[in-house]
């Protein structure tokens, strides 16, 4: 297990209005290693591109909700810099109360794709085989 640099955001958009929050400035994402095989999971972080350049996990596990973490656009870039075979977008569609902020899983699947790369949205309960 390797310990990745992330931050988790500080800005939250609720209501129309931006919340600041303190950032993590230390927060870990972790790049874990199995029998030759390599998955990054980033958790809730806004990009960090340089930090991830050319990482080339088996497996990524990427946010797109825009909540504190990375957009769609953000998360595209993300994976253009970190080079994964496989992407999972993760930590997406939040809301609480009467808010709720949803992401286009198909437009990033698709960014996905065209950058090269296989993309596996799961929903509920669904799984796959790495």
């Amino acid at each position: 297990v390797q310990g990745v640099a992330v931050r988790h955001g500080p800005l939250l958009n609720l209501f129309g209005r931006s919340l600041a929050l303190k950032p993590g400035g230390d927060s870990v994402g972790l790049l874990l290693t199995l029998e030759g095989r390599r998955l990054l999971a980033l958790g809730d972080t806004v990009l960090l591109e340089n930090a991830w350049r050319g990482l080339r996990p088996d497996v990524l596990l990427v946010p797109i909700g825009g909540v504190m973490t990375m957009n769609v656009d953000q998360a595209l870039r993300a994976v253009a810099a970190i080079e994964p075979q496989t992407v999972i977008p993760v930590h997406y569609n939040w809301h609480a109360l009467f808010y709720r902020h949803p992401a286009d899983v198909e437009r990033f699947a698709a960014g996905v794709a065209r950058l090269g790369h296989v993309c596996l949205p799961l929903g509920r309960g669904e799984t796959a085989e790495l």
